[in-house]
């Protein structure tokens, strides 16, 4: 019998979730916050565009992962559609530094696309075409 990763996730998520749980120390619970969750969580509030709240819990892990507990490398995974690209945007806005630059290496045909995802989010950026002339400075 073939699944679907969706009907897989249906049929299985609870005990394959209960299993990852019980072997790892998860980096960020959304059940039991800590203080930087709720001052990272009030950060969120003054971005152009609100994630998902499954967005937003993706971007607090990610986010403590690399901030707080000093991970070098965490991995963001989601099929087509799910906001990957703002969780990854909006993670790197939340870098613990007043001001910060952030290099986007993509595909040259989402350049355009991740110029405009991040404009439409975080608040006073600029953002820089190295493949082009073009330069971009929002308030």
């Amino acid at each position: 019998m073939e699944l679907d990763l969706k009907s897989f996730l249906t049929q299985y998520g609870d005990a394959l979730k209960d299993k990852v749980i019980n072997k790892y120390n998860p980096l960020f619970d959304p059940n039991s916050r800590d203080t930087w969750d709720n001052d990272t969580s009030l950060r969120l509030s003054n971005l152009k565009r609100q994630p998902f709240p499954g967005q937003a819990n993706v971007i607090l892990a990610l986010a403590k992962g690399f901030y707080v507990k000093g991970k070098r490398g965490l991995i963001l995974n989601g099929e087509m559609g799910t906001g990957k690209t703002i969780c990854a945007i909006i993670v790197a806005h939340l870098m613990p530094k007043a001001n910060y630059r952030v290099l986007i290496m993509c595909p040259g045909h989402l350049v355009q696309k991740w110029i405009r995802e991040i404009e439409s989010t975080i608040p006073r950026c600029r953002t820089i075409n190295l493949n082009g002339k073009v330069r971009h400075e929002v308030a």
